[in-house]
């Protein structure tokens, strides 16, 4: 059956304690709004299997998590996490999330550069949702990774968000704004910010050339939310978008060339259908010089 996102909203507006300032309640309320709508995306995207095993990359702060473990029923067991940890950290560190009075396994480790702290063919469901365009260096490995400890046939669903020919993205650039405005590095870790942004074409490349089979791509708009604690400036900017991305969405049903680009978050769902050569970069999106590290 599938999860509406008024569903989703209602419950995870349940979940939350009551904010502790007016600051927080903007905050908490803003982000929300702009996340209500992906995290229904991902709950309907998840395949039902029974006593499936599903590894959330990215669970904090843990929206995705609830829904997943709420409307999925997943028990602790089925529902592993993994968190970042500080650039510099060397291991893996074994903790706990607690929801509805149980206790689900969680890990902190730098994914990015750190293998998963798992067997391989462990699980059967990975979900990587709004990670990739956080990473500073090579996120092919980390879908490198998720490769390995999925069961053969398991299923990745890897999505991002803003998508790089986004109305969000595109007027800023033409007004010379910084797209992460919001984001102030005296103030945050650097895996606090985007670094990087993606087309649908590169993050189809991303699995295709290591080991998956792509079974859906698409793009979605999901709807700005009016927000009373923001400005009247800033809701009819949102709106405007929101309006923007809508049109652009219904242009791509008759332009091909559209059907790409129209949209704000990047969605590709993908098997786990053949062996993964680490060594391999897909050949549209080449990123040893840019992302170089070394191992």
């Amino acid at each position: 059956m599938k999860i509406s996102r008024r569903q989703v909203l209602d419950f995870l507006r349940a979940q939350e304690a009551p904010p502790s300032s007016p600051q927080a309640a903007r905050e908490h309320e803003r982000y929300l709004s702009s996340v209500f709508g992906r995290v229904a995306a991902l709950v309907n995207e998840v395949p039902p299997r029974p006593g499936m095993r599903v590894l959330e990359v990215g669970a904090s702060p843990f929206f995705a998590t609830r829904a997943l473990a709420h409307f999925l029923e997943l028990a602790p067991g089925q529902l592993v996490l993994v968190d970042g940890a500080p650039p510099c950290e060397t291991g893996a560190t074994q903790a706990r999330w607690t929801f509805a009075g149980r206790d689900y396994e969680r890990w902190l480790l730098n994914a990015e550069t750190r293998p998963l702290p798992f067997a391989d063919e462990t699980f059967d469901v990975a979900v990587c949702v709004d990670v990739i365009e956080h990473l500073i260096f090579d996120p092919l490995f980390l879908v490198q990774q998720i490769h390995r400890v999925l069961k053969p046939g398991g299923t990745m669903i890897l999505s991002t968000s803003p998508a790089v020919f986004s109305w969000f993205v595109t007027l800023r650039h033409l007004f010379n704004r910084p797209v992460e405005s919001g984001y102030d590095l005296l103030r945050h870790d650097p895996y606090a910010r985007h670094h990087r942004l993606f087309s649908l074409k590169e993050v189809r490349a991303m699995a295709s050339a290591n080991g998956f089979t792509v079974t859906r791509a698409f793009v979605t708009t999901h709807p700005y939310r009016n927000d009373p604690l923001v400005s009247l400036r800033v809701r009819a900017f949102k709106r405007g978008l929101y309006v923007l991305d809508k049109a652009s969405a219904g242009l791509a049903r008759v332009l091909p060339f559209l059907r790409e680009k129209a949209g704000t978050q990047i969605w590709v769902v993908a098997a786990r259908s053949g062996r993964c050569d680490a060594t391999v970069y897909p050949p549209t999106m080449d990123l040893r010089g840019e992302f170089a590290q070394p191992r």
